[in-house]
């Protein structure tokens, strides 16, 4: 799902278009406002992903600067951090787009509101499962202080 978001492939409402398939509605059915629906829009503009995004900042305590998912995942890279927390994060930032994508197809198609605590809730618990499932390897016992922050929070 990442790799489509990043490729420009996910099939929101203004790649319909481009693809010459009938919308009825083309705004974001997420925040409800008068915009078109873009990749852009859902992961970096939508009030509803930003929500998701600050209480996900507030839990690493890592803010980086989304001008773009590609961009973004490759500002994580050029990061000078232990390969386990660049791994943390970037698994952080996939799951903030799956549940983005997912809360936008549970609203559009079965007309379920998805809250944001809930997807946060969410990415936190499935974070933490895989950090614990890995917590003997010893990159993870490497980076003890940010794996702690993360468990604290």
């Amino acid at each position: 799902m990442v790799w489509l978001a990043i490729q420009g492939r996910l099939l929101t409402q203004e790649r319909k278009l481009r693809l010459h398939i009938q919308v009825d509605d083309t705004e974001c059915c997420l925040c409800e406002e008068k915009v078109m629906e873009t990749t852009r829009h859902l992961f970096e503009e939508c009030k509803w992903s930003k929500m998701v995004w600050q209480e996900i900042v507030q839990w690493t305590g890592i803010y980086l600067i989304n001008n773009g998912i590609k961009q973004f995942l490759d500002g994580i890279k050029e990061k000078h951090w232990k390969q386990f927390k660049m791994e943390t994060i970037a698994a952080i930032s996939g799951a903030v787009l799956y549940y983005t994508w997912r809360a936008r197809n549970w609203k559009k198609y079965k007309g379920k509101n998805v809250n944001t605590k809930d997807a946060v809730i969410q990415i936190k618990k499935e974070i933490t499962e895989r950090i614990q499932f890995l917590s003997n390897s010893k990159k993870v016992q490497r980076c003890r202080g940010f794996i702690q922050h993360l468990f604290c929070n």
